[in-house]
């Protein structure tokens, strides 16, 4: 993983504010043709682990960062769940 100055709340917010955005589906057909893509395979592979393991689980670090984007004007707890939950839903999409 990259070092600390890498790490922003708002990045972490905007991955919550796409897959809000997005159709869960629409988004795994991309990952898919990516997946089977031998030109970025590799790069996607790995985008998807950092995926699950920054966001599959609410007390994740990229879960936890939406969360605080949203401290005083939002509810922290229910985006860090929210970001969790659709990142689990798009990783089982996947499987």
């Amino acid at each position: 993983m990259e070092t600390s100055d890498r790490l922003i709340d708002k990045d972490a917010h905007d991955i919550y504010r796409l897959l809000v955005a997005t159709e869960t589906q629409d988004v795994a057909v991309t990952l898919r043709r990516l997946l089977a893509d031998e030109l970025s395979q590799v790069s996607t592979t790995q985008a998807l682990g950092y995926f699950r393991q920054l966001f599959a689980d609410p007390d994740s670090i990229g879960s936890a960062m939406a969360g605080r984007a949203e401290d005083g004007v939002g509810d922290p707890e229910t985006v860090s769940a929210s970001v969790s939950l659709l990142a689990q839903d798009l990783l089982s999409a996947l499987a």
